[in-house]
């Protein structure tokens, strides 16, 4: 089990609140493919909720819906792109969203 938190929390608590479970978490978001949204309804928690234990647990989909998360080192060009993204102005991460896209289209 993977949590990362400042807070002290009980290991029953994941009974109650699924999202604290590295393991409950990764099945339902990157294997299942659910949405955060489709999380937290399920899970009657809120998005933010989930949006944080996402974060926590270092879990992100790509635009193809599989994790960032891997069980290989990413590569340096990974950690640039990834970089890079995150100082993109958010005003520009549309139009970069969809050039990206086309990329990787062209590349399957």
């Amino acid at each position: 089990m993977s949590i990362h938190t400042d807070k002290p929390w009980r290991a029953d608590e994941t009974i109650d609140q699924p999202w604290r479970d590295y393991q409950t978490f990764k099945a339902q978001y990157i294997d299942q493919g659910k949405t955060q949204e489709q999380l937290a309804k399920a899970w009657s928690c809120s998005k933010p909720t989930v949006a944080v234990w996402a974060k926590r647990h270092q879990l992100r989909k790509t635009a193809a819906g599989s994790s960032l998360r891997g069980t290989s080192a990413p590569t340096e060009e990974a950690i640039n792109l990834l970089r890079t993204w995150e100082d993109l102005p958010k005003s520009l991460k549309p139009e970069a969203r969809k050039l990206l896209m086309e990329l990787v289209r062209g590349l399957s």
